[in-house]
């Protein structure tokens, strides 16, 4: 708020002004909020002896009357990583200790927690990513000249690093698991033909494991390997959908385990299952075909944004010049436009371009597959342009 010290009387008070025990007040709105810096002030007012005119200079300083001291940014990057220092010398730790006490292996480890395997590509490089963050910040901060947007180049570099390989693995699993999928539905027509010739199901999968081919080989030969060795039939093939982590396979493996377990010709059944397995498989590839037309209106409606923020960054010199003291009565006016800095202003739709990027790249995902991991490698490229484009082609 604007506060004038006055010695006459108004007659009547204009909007935004109030006029109260001779003190005579106006909010300045958020448009023309002052930055920090030099400013002039001019107000213009008229009384029967005619017009008057009063001009004030005065610097706005949003530090002053502050007290010294205060929070370090630099100690608080420090603390935090010390933590992840610390945290990383317990996770050394540990696993020294499992691997000279316990006599840990890493194929051991693969076995027994194969979940936490897949989680490796995420914890490391989001170590990695935190600490190299907090490297670029104390830099950042303690850096004698300032490079334009380097805080938030240091936290999208953060961000790929943590996010990037898991992106990668996440992309690649969808990609081998629809494969898995297609494959066990036609090794389940080839079962379905081995015992419509007399062959019972043992003998099929060992021999369909003999040479195998495709995504589901290895799956294959571990599943021969173990029916050579006696495992149970049923056993042997929940352990086989399991290794491949489809859901869908799991279901129909459980129906041909069952209808083994029954006993009979059950090679018409299997045969409905494949059939049955084969249609899901290409269901499911028409609806991804069809949801290309969304998701590529997602990028459109951010390219659209992107050309909007081109263009405000564009227009707002022209605005920084332009005096706004008419859209607000002639009482108050805004010499130069003083209240818009073009620099905040830039910052500003810097940030709005990359919360866009991160937030339409995993709605894509979630949007197509279900889950915010499938939309990891739309955010990562969505964010790459943003910052690559953003400071060649904008500001």
């Amino acid at each position: 708020m604007l506060v004038v010290q006055t010695v006459f009387e108004l007659t009547s008070d204009d909007d935004g002004f109030s006029f109260q025990d001779g003190v005579l007040s106006y909010n300045v709105t958020g448009f023309l909020a002052f930055q920090p810096g030099n400013h002039t002030l001019t107000v213009r007012a008229s009384d029967g002896d005619g017009e008057h005119e009063f001009t004030w200079n005065f610097t706005m300083d949003p530090t002053a009357g502050q007290e010294e001291g205060g929070i370090d940014p630099l100690l608080v990057v420090l603390g935090v990583a010390g933590l992840v220092g610390l945290a990383l010398l317990t996770g050394v730790a540990t696993v020294l200790y499992l691997v000279l006490a316990k006599g840990y292996t890493w194929r051991k480890f693969q076995v027994r927690f194969p979940r936490l395997m897949g989680l490796v590509a995420f914890y490391v490089p989001l170590v990695v990513a935190v600490v190299g963050v907090l490297a670029g910040l104390v830099y950042a901060t303690s850096a004698e000249h300032k490079i334009r947007f380097l805080v938030e180049y240091v936290l999208v570099a953060g961000a790929f690093t943590a996010t990037a390989p898991l992106a990668v693995q996440t992309l690649r699993g969808h990609g081998l698991r629809l494969a898995q999928e297609k494959a066990f539905a036609q090794m389940l027509f080839e079962m379905a033909d081995a015992m419509r010739g007399g062959i019972d199901p043992v003998k099929a999968v060992r021999e369909l494991g003999q040479n195998p081919t495709g995504p589901l080989k290895n799956q294959l030969r571990v599943a021969a390997d173990a029916l050579g060795l006696g495992r149970p039939f049923g056993e042997v093939m929940q352990q086989f959908a399991r290794n491949t982590g489809s859901s869908l396979i799991q279901r129909y493996s459980r129906l041909v385990t069952e209808a083994a377990s029954a006993g009979g010709d059950i090679s018409l059944v299997i045969y409905r299952a494949a059939k049955d397995m084969d249609e899901l498989t290409k269901i499911a590839t028409e609806r991804r075909q069809k949801m290309r037309g969304p998701v590529m209106t997602m990028y459109i409606a951010f390219g659209v944004l992107f050309l909007i923020t081109a263009t405000l960054i564009d227009f707002a010199p022209n605005l920084a010049e332009t005096d706004l003291s008419g859209l607000f009565g002639d009482g108050v006016g805004a010499a130069g436009g003083a209240g818009l800095d073009v620099a905040a202003f830039e910052q500003k739709f810097f940030h709005l371009l990359l919360v866009a990027s991160f937030g339409t790249g995993l709605l894509v995902g979630a949007f197509t597959e279900g889950n915010v991991r499938h939309g990891l490698h739309h955010m990562l490229l969505m964010v790459g342009v943003s910052v690559v484009a953003y400071p060649l082609f904008v500001v």
